[in-house]
């Protein structure tokens, strides 16, 4: 019974620190949208051919939001896999609560865009495997999966414009963020020689339900500010 209400608990954890800090942070970007577009401009013309569509949002642009969102994306993600650690699910279970640091790559790639996804990713795991593993040497190639997963869900903003409130826009979200656990789960499963059929089941049920209420917890959230 305790370690039910421990992962609930958990669940909640999760959702409420995504919604929160990402209507702070959407909150942060209305504040500066003037620069914003400035940094659109510039990072557009550099970019935009590395997009699948042309961008309509400054899917590529760098500004103090952005920086914001890859900083506190990358402590979260720390936090959530330390806590997993502490807690012990590596041994005990339940092993679906391992998919939970995707959640937040994934929020914040989808909502701030693939820088924010890509550096939650990397220095998030950077972070905990320097922490809990620190007596071990770093292999740089632990942090590719999650960079890749990062990345291409933070594509999705190319099609969205950073809004979240029809099905079909979550369901696309859903569809670029699926491919990115796939694709980030299948490079894991090389070079770790991870079992992939079910990492990535785990990882596709549980990551995209959790994200999924947390994204449509946070469009509410921005839509009731704004």
């Amino acid at each position: 019974m305790n370690e039910t209400l421990q992962t609930i608990n958990l669940i909640l954890g999760v959702i409420i620190t995504c919604v929160a800090t990402g209507g702070a942070l959407a909150k942060l970007g209305a504040g500066s949208s003037g620069s914003a577009f400035q940094n659109q401009a510039i990072t557009q013309n550099i970019f935009s051919s590395l997009s699948l569509a042309k961008p309509r949002s400054h899917i590529w642009a760098i500004d103090w939001q952005r920086i914001a969102a890859m900083l506190l994306g990358a402590i979260i993600d720390f936090a959530l896999q330390y806590v997993i650690f502490r807690l012990n699910y590596f041994a005990v279970g339940p092993f679906w609560v391992l998919s939970f640091p995707i959640v937040v790559v994934l929020f914040f790639g989808v909502v701030f865009g693939p820088w924010a996804g890509l550096f939650a990713g990397v220095v998030g795991d950077i972070l905990s495997f320097k922490v809990i593993n620190s007596f071990i040497p770093f292999p740089p190639t632990f942090v590719v999966g999650d960079a890749i997963l990062g990345f291409l869900a933070g594509l999705s903003l190319a099609y969205t414009q950073g809004r979240f409130d029809n099905p079909r826009t979550i369901l696309r979200v859903e569809i670029i963020a699926g491919c990115g656990i796939i694709i980030g789960d299948l490079y894991n499963s090389i070079t770790f020689q991870q079992p992939f059929l079910s990492v990535v089941l785990q990882d596709l049920i549980t990551g995209l339900v959790l994200f999924t209420v947390i994204l449509i917890l946070y469009n509410k959230s921005i839509s009731y500010e704004s």
